[in-house]
């Protein structure tokens, strides 16, 4: 009886591994400087279609993973002007992915149009305190806004599945094209008589596409398998 349970295990547990399988597909974005809005940093590559084989296979789902990481960067703002002045500061980076397939999700909206990494703080700069014209460190008129580390970098991230009625889109024996194209400000919105030292941010990413499949013909392997088991059984208890 234990063989026998055994067996059975071992068969549907064979039969479960042939319903579903993956390919996975990922493109690492490099460290790069994002550019600005005038010269944007253009990342492009190609991914593999999804091989049906001839209709051995059956896509199931296609899964796209997006992610960016930012970091580095620094802004030191200096006022010159009588009297105090204040505002904000920030680096804002701007990824966005194309791609040479539709990009519309299970949602049926256009996915990807930017990704957006903001990391922002409040200057309160005192009034000149007479340390010379232009940008001048240190002082109560002086202040700076640095980036995180790489290893704390800021991040953004997210999956979509593309529509079931679109994935037919990614099926074939060639190959596509995606793109990732970056670009960041650095904003320093201070009031008063201000100079501004900046440096940009560094940025990275991944883009990772993912197949769903069943292999074919699943269900008649499967229909085998309980066939089998069930002949077992018999075997066992009625004969």
């Amino acid at each position: 009886m234990k063989k026998t349970a055994l067996r059975i295990a071992a068969l549907l547990l064979a039969a479960g591994s042939l319903q579903a399988d993956t390919i996975v597909q990922t493109h690492e974005i490099v460290t790069h400087g994002p550019g600005n809005s005038d010269n944007k940093s253009v990342d492009t590559w190609s991914f593999d279609e999804f091989n049906t084989l001839g209709g051995a296979l059956t896509l199931n789902s296609v899964q796209i993973i997006f992610s960016t990481q930012a970091w580095d960067g620094y802004i030191g703002t200096d006022n010159d002007g009588a009297n105090g002045a204040s505002g904000t500061v920030s680096f804002n980076l701007y990824n966005a992915l194309t791609s040479g397939k539709t990009l519309v999700n299970s949602s049926g909206s256009e996915a990807w149009a930017n990704q957006y990494i903001r990391r922002a703080t409040t200057f309160n700069l005192a009034a000149d305190d007479l340390d010379g014209a232009g940008y001048q460190e240190g002082g109560t008129d002086w202040d700076s806004f640095s980036g995180p580390t790489e290893g704390n970098a800021d991040t953004a991230s997210a999956n979509i599945f593309i529509h079931d009625a679109l994935k037919s889109f990614y099926q074939g024996t060639g190959t596509f094209n995606m793109s990732a194209t970056s670009y960041q400000q650095l904003n320093a919105i201070i009031g008063g008589y201000s100079e501004v030292q900046a440096s940009s941010q560094l940025a990275k990413g991944s883009v990772t596409i993912i197949y769903d499949y069943i292999p074919e013909p699943a269900t008649a392997s499967m229909s085998i398998l309980v066939l089998i088991a069930g002949f077992w059984i018999r075997r066992r208890f009625i004969d």
